[in-house]
């Protein structure tokens, strides 16, 4: 039961940071719509992750390198590329170029930012990342890393989000922080035993109710916390 809690908990953190996404960027007229791109990344990483996962460690981490590769130039050189994946001599100075824009637009842009084909790359590796760790640790039974992951991405995102976070983003969160909580508070192998008390009856794997009670109590501190002390955070992000 943990594990399928997890398991929900992750992708609806995953769909939580495709929303955020969606204030943080907007469309640009010349470049590919980035909302088509990017889940479509993260669901790529998914389905790399499960079918090499019989692979060895090393061998399943270099198939993701290539396949983020040429997810890269498809991405942001297309039109350099001979038959559409060999790489020429004008794909290293293009990319160079509008990765390096896209850095620019990171470092000193104010969102929500134009998704300009280098940022678009930037965001659908982030994506394949973030959908890859949750897919191995729906097959690892490591389920916070599946948690952690899109959380994280989520927080990067609301920080760098110039447009003050409102009421239903707070609630959203700590909802999915909270589940999370209780998803990986006592997690059972799937293959080990039962405790059993002194009565000899067994005892259950896995008692959500406790860490249910911290999860919603860390909750709404959480998001009573934000609501009084946010006001007092600039919002050019400077504090004397």
């Amino acid at each position: 039961m943990a594990r399928r809690l997890g398991w929900f908990v992750g992708a609806a953190g995953i769909l939580l940071v495709l929303a955020r996404l969606d204030q943080v960027l907007e469309p640009a007229v010349d470049t590919p719509d980035w909302r088509l791109i990017v889940p479509a990344a993260c669901l790529g990483g998914i389905l790399v992750t499960w079918a090499t996962a019989r692979l060895s460690p090393d061998r399943q981490l270099a198939i993701h390198l290539i396949a983020l590769l040429v997810l890269l130039l498809r991405i942001t050189v297309s039109d350099t590329l001979s038959f559409g994946i060999v790489p020429t001599g004008e794909t290293l100075p293009a990319l160079a170029e509008r990765m390096a824009y896209a850095g620019e637009i990171v470092r000193f842009g104010a969102p929500p930012v134009l998704a300009v084909i280098g940022l678009v790359a930037l965001v659908a590796l982030g994506l394949w990342v973030v959908g890859a760790v949750w897919a191995w640790s729906v097959t690892s039974g490591r389920t916070w890393v599946g948690v952690a992951a899109p959380l994280g991405f989520y927080l990067y995102l609301a920080v760098v989000d110039r447009d003050p976070s409102t009421l239903p983003w707070h609630i959203a969160f700590a909802v999915v922080a909270g589940l999370g909580l209780v998803a990986t508070s006592n997690a059972v192998p799937s293959g080990a035993g039962h405790l059993r008390s002194l009565d000899e009856k067994a005892l259950p794997r896995w008692e959500p109710a406790p860490a249910g009670r911290i999860a919603s109590v860390a909750a709404v501190v959480g998001v009573a916390g934000v609501l009084v002390f946010g006001g007092f955070v600039p919002e050019g992000g400077a504090i004397n």
